[in-house]
């Protein structure tokens, strides 16, 4: 199957919230209509498969794939089941996508035409800067000190957002990023604060003062 198939099955299951059973994910994909299926009448038994080649929860993976960035999706109930979920290392990666979008100065309206591949180009691409990041700034916000374990609980256990702190549409190509110099985490609400003006990026100092101004 090819990368914007893919691509949409992950927005299908999105658009769910992450999980659903197959046939919630097949009406996603037909109503997003996004593929063109009118001449596809095995069309559902392809987004099984979608799913089923990019989980390591069926024997199909392993025919398939072996690559760690390729186990997408997980079948927490059994494969007969029909109910799937997005990993949640793949959904973490998926929000920095977003995150990306904002540092890039972009607005999001969605992933369409010719940026079908990008979820699949983030995660492969970002999965060991991310993991690196997190490793030596922790998850706790750097801007307010927002913690979403302690706040959520075990869902929000390990996640953060990773901030760059030199914008990346102004790196001019493909540049080595050091984590430890050139990245921080912050919670979703200071990554938008500090975006929110495009014509002026906040530092994170700058984050830190107007945070610790209004706390007070």
């Amino acid at each position: 199957m090819s990368k914007s198939r893919l691509d949409e099955v992950v927005e299908a299951l999105e658009s769910l919230g992450g999980e659903g059973a197959i046939d919630a994910i097949c009406a996603a994909v037909l109503e997003r209509g996004k593929i063109d299926i009118k001449l596809r009448p095995h069309w559902k038994e392809q987004v099984r498969n979608i799913l089923q080649e990019h989980s390591s929860d069926a024997k199909y993976f392993y025919t398939q794939h072996k690559k760690e960035e390729d186990d997408i999706f997980c079948a927490p109930r059994g494969i007969r089941a029909g109910y799937w979920t997005i990993r949640g290392t793949y959904r973490d990666v998926l929000k920095d996508a977003v995150a990306r979008e904002v540092e890039e100065g972009n607005d999001i309206r969605g992933y369409e035409g010719g940026n079908k591949q990008r979820y699949v180009n983030i995660y492969e691409r970002d999965k060991k800067l991310r993991a690196a990041a997190i490793r030596i700034h922790g998850t706790t916000c750097k801007g307010c000190g927002f913690n979403f374990e302690d706040t959520y609980g075990s869902i929000g256990q390990g996640y953060i957002e990773v901030h760059h702190l030199i914008s990346i549409s102004t790196l001019g190509g493909n540049v080595q990023i050091n984590p430890n110099l050139d990245m921080t985490v912050l919670c979703s609400n200071c990554h938008r604060i500090v975006h929110h003006n495009q014509d002026h990026v906040l530092s994170l100092a700058e984050l830190q003062t107007i945070v610790f101004k209004h706390k007070i």
